[in-house]
Order: C-alpha cells, then sequence, then structure tokens
C-alpha cells in the first residue's frame, strides 16, 4: 500500500473514529467490553467494511484481533434487524462520515459493477428503514393483539364486513 493512501485509509478512519465516539459517548479504543463500546466498534467496523477496508486494517486501528472484526459483522447486521437504537446510532455515525465522500472501492474497476453495488446499498437502506417503519406500527398496535389473534381464531373467512359492523355499531354506542 502506497504512503498517500495509507495516510487517506489512517485519516479516514480517525474521521469515522470522531464520528462513531461521539454518537455512542464512548471511547472506541477503551479496553472494557461493555455492551456500549462493543456495540460502537461493531458499528465502526461495518462503515469501514462497507467501504472497502480489510478485516486486518481495522482490525489493526482498532487493536484487535482480525478474527473480532470478523465477529463483528457476523453480530452487526442481525443487532441492526433488532436493536432500533443501534440501528439508528448506526445510520446517524454512516450518514455524518459519508456526507461529502466520495465512493471508494478501489478493487472495483468495472463501472457497471461499482453502479450496481451502489444501488444495492441504496435499495438495502430503504429496506431497513421500511422494516423499522413496520416494527414502529407493530409496536403502536401491539395492545390490540389479542383482539386481532381472537377475530383470526374466531371469524370465518367472508364474514369480515358483517364482524366490522358489529364493531362499528359498539364502538359508536
Amino acid at each position: 500500500m502506497s504512503t498517500i493512501k495509507s495516510e487517506k485509509v489512517k485519516s479516514e478512519m480517525q474521521d469515522l473514529k470522531k464520528i462513531v465516539e461521539g454518537v455512542f459517548e464512548v471511547s472506541l479504543m477503551d479496553k472494557k467490553r461493555l455492551m456500549i463500546l462493543v456495540d460502537a466498534r461493531m458499528v465502526f467496523s461495518k462503515i469501514l467494511r462497507d467501504r472497502g477496508h480489510t478485516f486486518v486494517s481495522i482490525a489493526k486501528f482498532l487493536k484487535k484481533d482480525h478474527t473480532t472484526i470478523m465477529n463483528y459483522m457476523d453480530k452487526v447486521v442481525y443487532l441492526l434487524k433488532q436493536d432500533d437504537r443501534l440501528f439508528e446510532n448506526y445510520m446517524i455515525c454512516k450518514d455524518s462520515f459519508l456526507e461529502n465522500r466520495d465512493e471508494v472501492i478501489d478493487e472495483i474497476k468495472d463501472k457497471d459493477l461499482h453502479m450496481k453495488i451502489a444501488r444495492v446499498n441504496i435499495q438495502l437502506d430503504k429496506l431497513i428503514s421500511e422494516r423499522n417503519q413496520v416494527f414502529e406500527m407493530d409496536r403502536k398496535n401491539k395492545r390490540f393483539k389479542y383482539i386481532i389473534e381472537l377475530l383470526n381464531k374466531r371469524v370465518p373467512a367472508g364474514r369480515e364486513a358483517h364482524i366490522e359492523n358489529k364493531i362499528m355499531q359498539l364502538l359508536n354506542e
């Protein structure tokens, strides 16, 4: 790796480190294994991996073994789907970091492939956002869960309109 590229990588990592530390209110280099610290390191690692950085370069920066970064990558995708707070912090860090930055995928020379990757990343972000909206809607409707289950069990197919009328009568009394 050339010295110029090496400096650019180090500078990019330093920039992201500041962003992640600010959002998570932690020090990435702290040796503790508190959940918030591990979450912050996973977000840091995921953003850099998505930019094309190697496991080894990320691990070297964080003073970790490359297998730790590989483990982070296995876990972070699942956690981002399950933990809304973590997903929100990830999106804040990612958006802040990528703002005014060019796409960097040095290994990929084919423009068509690069465009496909960019489109897939956009689609992925949209899908994750839509998924979070569904979770929010589910959270709002959780109090009606028992009623919906009861209706699903007891209302025969084709009788929905009749039950809707009965419910409207009940609510309008």
